[in-house]
């Protein structure tokens, strides 16, 4: 893998870990040897949020799902199946709870 090809996660093995935390042995070795690539990626939206904290979460889980459904790597249907029936409806329910003002 090319360093300027998916920088920000660990090429060493299928885990693809974030380059700031790498868990395998050759991830740890690559990015000692590329430190700036193992920086942690920042975002705009850290100014608004607690880092790890719910609204933080919700945000990196719509980043990765938008990812994977851009380059096809899953569907619609594949991500809702992950969710039982109940909770489909309640995040429905929650999500349309959020959007009231």
């Amino acid at each position: 893998m090319k360093d300027s090809q998916n920088a920000s996660f660990c090429p060493g093995c299928k885990k693809h870990c974030p380059a700031h935390a790498p868990c395998c042995k050759f991830g740890r070795q690559y990015f000692e040897k590329h430190p700036i690539l193992a920086q942690e990626k920042t975002y705009k939206w850290d100014a608004y949020t607690i880092k790890n904290g719910l609204l933080w979460q919700l945000f990196l889980l719509s980043k990765e799902i938008k990812q994977e459904l851009k380059t096809g790597k899953t569907s619609e249907e594949t991500i809702l199946n992950r969710l039982t029936q109940d909770e489909q409806e309640n995040l429905f329910s929650i999500i349309k709870k959020m959007q009231e003002k």
